[in-house]
């Protein structure tokens, strides 16, 4: 493939659709990489992160007590039926 790209006659259409394929074979990906910090000063950026941190943790805090809620109430359930 790599050598049928590198033919100068190749007509754009098909260099285009080889380039695709040739991507996805290496395993590349066709995400866009964005920065949406990159306008910020480094004080300001670590304070976002820290905020997003911490807001995360809670979710995952909150998430935890209901999981072993449930993860309870099934014990019980399974232990009324023995």
């Amino acid at each position: 493939m790599q050598k049928r790209l590198s033919n100068p006659r190749i007509k754009e259409s098909t260099r285009k659709q080889l380039d695709r394929v040739l991507f996805l074979l290496n395993g590349e990906s066709n995400i866009v990489e964005v920065d949406f910090l990159k306008k910020l000063s480094p004080e300001q950026r670590l304070d976002f992160l820290y905020r997003q941190l911490e807001q995360l943790s809670e979710k995952e805090e909150k998430i935890r007590q209901e999981t072993n809620a449930l993860i309870q109430k099934a014990r019980q359930v399974v232990g009324t039926q023995i």
